[in-house]
């Protein structure tokens, strides 16, 4: 996850990519969040569990699913 992030930081430098023009630090703070990088290794597995459990069956996730598998065939 930090080679990600380290990549990401990088290619932010002076990028005119879209992703980075409403600022680079608060993307990159984003995208710490979104890895994990700012929480203690053993509350990750806790974490991911928890945003698993609470995306299974949820309405929006059974509806991406059901369009994921009438526009590519893709099965849950």
């Amino acid at each position: 996850a930090e080679t990600i992030y380290t990549l990401v930081e990088v290619m932010s430098y002076h990028s005119k990519l879209p992703c980075f023009e409403a600022g680079v630090a608060g993307r990159l703070a984003g995208l710490r969040d979104r890895l994990f990088l700012n929480m203690p290794e053993e509350k990750v597995a806790a974490s991911i569990r928890s945003m698993v459990e609470r995306s299974y069956d949820h309405f929006g996730t059974t509806k991406y699913d059901q369009f994921q598998v009438f526009s590519n065939g893709i099965a849950k």
